[in-house]
């Protein structure tokens, strides 16, 4: 198994540990997938261990259809699916997926293909640009937090990062998979057992900067861009106004324009935040990647300390970089 001497799981998309113990992410993919796929085939875009294609098959999906473009972790996936005798379910190709890569229609499509800016694992480029497929999540957006504090509020905007002694999902699934995990990774001994218990993740406040917790806890959103893969649309709603139309996959950007409200001379913090929403028959159930874990910090923020009426937030579809400009 050359292929693990070259696998960093502190780093490398598809395998960075810290995600695959984000216990948001997992249970938001937990609850988002069992309302979705049963009885359906599904395809997930990047398969790295293989997670969401474990949940997608507890779930009661009849199949799943994985591509994973990286040659190492392509043999890493198979090697999973080969040891947990998967062959059957679950038939991994050495391919990246893109909107081009033909896909039965009535396939649940599940991607997890995202950076902490939202865009940088190539999202963009391998949505839907028709009506017919149904993708998890079936939404994404970005909101724009932009409210004065008080000057010394920028002191404080890290915490510590998290350290993890052993593989714990926090998500009921293959028991076998998690204790090959912990083997891959050489994180516990394989004798070591897991603890499924997730009562005490539910209520975590999430969020590795400060800002998070505020903007979160206390503020509401200035300004959205909403993208929805089910009706191929996308609404915007900034100082400029309210539209929604078409997605315009042809676009290198994607803009909101913020007025800003410097009151008696305040700073003012600008926070964009990302995430994800998917439709349940429950509701709604949505995702801001600053309450995961393992995206940390999320979108870089601004605090505007000169005196200016209003801020352009631009967001690169193809590399997830925020870039702001003040007037």
């Amino acid at each position: 198994m050359s292929f693990l001497e070259r696998i960093n799981w502190h780093s490398d998309d598809g395998v960075f540990f810290p995600m695959l113990m984000d216990w948001a992410r997992n249970q938001y993919y937990d609850k988002v997938i069992q309302s979705t796929v049963p009885g359906r085939e599904c395809v997930e875009v990047g398969f790295g261990t293989g997670m969401l294609s474990l949940l997608a098959l507890k779930h009661g999906a009849t199949h799943v259809t994985a591509y994973e473009s990286n040659a190492d972790r392509y043999q890493l996936g198979q090697y999973i699916i080969d040891h947990l005798g998967l062959n059957n379910q679950i038939d991994l190709i050495q391919q990246e997926f893109s909107w081009r890569t033909p896909v039965n229609p009535a396939s649940v499509i599940i991607s997890e293909t995202v950076g902490t800016q939202l865009w940088s694992e190539h999202l963009w480029f391998s949505m839907s640009r028709t009506q017919t497929q149904t993708w998890v999540p079936g939404q994404v957006f970005m909101q724009v937090i932009a409210e004065p504090v008080a000057q010394t509020f920028a002191d404080d905007l890290f915490r510590p990062s998290e350290h993890f002694e052993f593989f714990n999902p926090a998500v009921d699934i293959n028991p076998d998979w998690v204790t090959l995990i912990n083997q891959l990774v050489q994180k516990t001994p394989p004798h070591r057992s897991v603890n499924y218990n997730t009562d005490n993740h539910q209520t975590t406040v999430w969020g590795g900067w400060t800002y998070a917790n505020w903007v979160k806890i206390n503020q509401q959103p200035r300004a959205e861009y909403r993208i929805n893969l089910g009706n191929q649309t996308m609404s915007k709603s900034d100082t400029r106004g309210s539209v929604t139309g078409a997605i315009d996959f042809d676009r290198s950007h994607l803009e909101l324009v913020v007025e800003l409200d410097q009151t008696n001379n305040q700073p003012v913090l600008v926070v964009p935040r990302v995430g994800f929403c998917h439709h349940t028959d429950q509701g709604p159930i949505s995702l801001y990647l600053d309450q995961a874990t393992s995206w940390g910090g999320g979108c870089t923020p601004l605090l505007v300390t000169d005196k200016h009426r209003y801020v352009t937030i631009k967001h690169c579809v193809s590399s997830g970089i925020i870039t702001y400009s003040l007037e």
